[in-house]
This record gives structure tokens, sequence and C-alpha cells, in this order.
């Protein structure tokens, strides 16, 4: 029985185990790990790389499983990298899943503009650090939609409708580019924490930080509530902020301050600071249209 009242009936079906087989011989570790991931996304309960792969091959695919997939075991015998999923989906909310994805980037975000305004490489860095995080919960989630899409049954235990896997496939790669924006953010600050900033170009940057902020909060709210007027409601504030903060004639404006034109390296930091915020309320316009188109069904 569904929320509504909708009584749902699905077969009973038995799970069967997914193995699957890695041929590495001839092939590039390269290869390997993106069909590793592949076959992850794809619902393998256990991948079984077979070949001969060298010692530090063997490193390399180690490394990528731990630091990409969640949830595996990995062991090893003289011919083979067995690599079993022993975390079940199911039992994983699909709430969970993209709010702790949002927390991560919000995270992120928040720090990035805490090291520019503190001038702390330190923190720079461990934003960049995180995206490895990020990357790990898109991994998993698209596995859970890959599997929501081919499993009635598993839709429904993890309460994502066929209907909207799409859409939630476009919120966390969103997601993930919102991640990447912020380590473009920081590798630029890196460059520039032991620079002469002028202090009011700083405030400013750190106060559209600010609204961009809330604006990327704001929509992912509602995304999950299915709040369209509010998703709305985003899309013009990000249109504000494109069209005066971060327009081309004040992004010019800023660029060719005579406090820092003679400094290059820092304007060219300032660009990809500028440059990326825009692309993150891009980001967040692109969330707030799913929103809308969401509420409608036709």
């Amino acid at each position: 029985m569904k929320d509504d009242g909708a009584l749902v009936l699905l077969p009973v079906t038995k799970k069967v185990k997914k193995e699957i087989a890695i041929d590495a011989n001839g092939v590039s570790t390269r290869y390997i790990i993106r069909k590793m991931i592949g076959t992850y996304i794809n619902g393998a309960d256990q991948i079984d790389i077979a070949g001969p792969i060298g010692r530090a091959d063997r490193r390399l695919i180690r490394r990528a499983a731990k630091d990409m997939l969640i949830g595996v075991e990995i062991s090893e015998d003289e011919d083979k990298i067995s690599i079993q999923c022993i975390i079940d989906i199911s039992k994983l909310s699909n709430r969970k899943i993209f709010e702790n994805a949002y927390k991560a980037t919000n995270w992120m975000y928040v720090t990035v503009f805490s090291a520019l305004s503190e001038r702390d490489s330190e923190l720079a860095k461990d934003v960049i650090d995180q995206d490895s995080d990020v990357d790990r919960l898109t991994i998993l989630a698209i596995r859970l939609l890959n599997l929501a899409a081919k499993d009635p049954s598993f839709s429904e235990c993890v309460e994502i409708a066929g209907c909207d896997a799409l859409n939630y496939r476009a919120l966390i790669d969103h997601i993930e580019t919102m991640a990447d924006h912020c380590v473009n953010i920081a590798q630029a600050i890196t460059d520039i924490v032991d620079k002469d900033i002028p202090e009011d170009l700083v405030s400013t940057i750190i106060e559209t930080s600010e609204k961009i902020n809330k604006i990327y909060a704001d929509v992912f709210y509602a995304f999950w509530y299915r709040k369209p007027e509010l998703a709305d409601k985003t899309i013009e504030d990000a249109t504000e902020i494109e069209n005066t903060v971060l327009s081309i004639e004040n992004k010019s404006r800023v660029l060719t301050d005579k406090r820092i034109t003679d400094t290059a390296d820092v304007v060219g930091a300032i660009a990809i600071i500028i440059d990326n915020m825009g692309s993150i309320l891009h980001i967040s316009k692109n969330i707030g249209e799913l929103v809308i188109d969401m509420e409608e069904d036709i």
C-alpha cells in the first residue's frame, strides 16, 4: 500500500547474484578500471578481473576500487582480483544518497569561499580532497538508479518511480558538476592566497557567493519537495545575478581594475572564480527547470 492509498502488486523475484568477469589480457589498466566502474554501476555483485596483471597495475586497480566504489571488499590471488559488493543498496534511503551528495557539495562551496576570505590554502586543499567523496556518491547513486530502472520491485523499495529516474540522474550529474566547479575555484585560490587583493573586491565576491549558495540550497529543496513556485523564483534570482554582478560588463570592470592588472595571476584567478560562480548559477537554473518539468504529468 502506497501513501496515496494505491495497492501495488509486484511479482516475487529471487535475488540472483550477478557476477561479471573482466578479461585483463591485452587491455590497458585504464580500460580495466573503466570497465570495473561500469559493471558496478550496472549492478554487478561481484567483479572478477582475471589475467596477467602486474604488481603496479594491481595497486592502481585496488586504489581505484577503494577510492571510487562504496561498499566493496577486495580480494586477490595469483591470477585474479575479485571485487565483491557487500552493501545492500535497497536498504539505503534514496533521499540519503542524494542529500549526502548535496551536503558535500554545499560544504565544498561554503568552505572554498571561506578559504578566499581567510587566505587559507589548506582550506582550499580540503575542498579539492572532498571531490572524491562526491564522485563516490555519484557512482553509488547511478548504480541505484540503474537497478531501479531494471527492477520494478527495487524501484518501489527505494521509492524512485521509473518516470523520475531520468530527473534524478540529471540531478546527480548537476551535483557532481557543482563539485568540479568548487575544485576549480579552490585551485585558483591556492595560487593567490599570498597575493595582495583589494578587500572590497574580495567582499563583493564573498557577498555574491552567499547569494548563489542560497539559490543552490533553495533549488535543491524545491526539487526534493516538488516546489515549482520556489524553483521558478530561484531561476529568476539566478538570472538577476547573471545580468548584474556577473554580467560581462561588470566582469570586465573587475578584471581591468588597475589595482590588480599588474598581477597577471591574480587577474587570471579572479576570472576563473567568477566564471565558475556563473557556471554554478547555471546549474541551479537547470535544477529549477527540472523541478518545473517534473510537476506536469502528461
